[in-house]
C-alpha cells in the first residue's frame, strides 16, 4: 500500500516532469517566442493546456508505475 511519501512523490515528480515536457512540446511547436514578441492569448492558451495535460499525464504514469509495481 502506498504511504504518504509515496503519493508526494508521484506528484511532485509528475508536476516538475510534466511541466518540462509541456514546455519543450510548446517551443517546438513553435507556441512560445522570444522576449520582444509579446505572445497572444490564444498561444498561452495553448500553452498552458499542453503543460496541464503532460502533467497529468506523467502523476498517472507515475502513480500507476509506483503503485502497481512497487505497491
Amino acid at each position: 500500500m502506498a504511504d504518504a511519501f509515496n503519493i508526494i512523490m508521484v506528484i511532485a515528480l509528475g508536476m516538475m516532469a510534466g511541466t518540462g515536457s509541456g514546455l519543450v512540446l510548446g517551443s517546438i511547436a513553435g507556441k512560445q517566442k522570444g522576449k520582444d514578441s509579446e505572445p497572444i492569448r490564444k498561444n498561452k492558451i495553448i500553452n498552458s493546456v499542453m503543460v496541464i495535460t503532460c502533467t497529468f499525464l506523467c502523476i498517472v504514469t507515475l502513480a500507476y508505475y509506483s503503485l502497481f509495481y512497487f505497491g
